[in-house]
């Protein structure tokens, strides 16, 4: 079944708001900062190491841990970009006479 606009809308404005208040939460937050740091320290270590790993599953676990150290390291930015693209999407729900299909720049 189909969301309503009005749904649709609720959900973008959830999403926004909780977005909002993790960002403005941590992002000055001095232990997080800490906490980032560390992060980036751990990354830093299996960026010097990749090349002394020689077992296959010693490998994949260090990717693996990679790539968790990455999505910490970059929550802040990643929720930012949420906002944006809510705010966007929000935007053309509260406006749909802006949007003009096929609009595309002409060369």
């Amino acid at each position: 079944m189909a969301k309503t606009v009005d749904e649709l809308r609720k959900e973008l404005l959830d999403r926004l708001n909780r977005s909002k208040l993790i960002v403005d939460g941590l992002e000055n937050n001095e232990a997080f900062r800490e906490l980032i740091n560390d992060f980036k320290s751990s990354a830093k270590r299996l960026d010097d190491s990749w090349q002394w790993i020689t077992e296959e599953k010693v490998l994949k676990e260090a990717q693996i841990t990679k790539m968790a150290t990455l999505c910490v390291i970059n929550s802040i930015d990643n929720y930012k970009h949420d906002i944006e693209k809510a705010g966007q999407e929000l935007d053309k729900l509260n406006h749909p006479d802006k949007i003009m299909s096929g609009d595309y720049d002409a060369e």
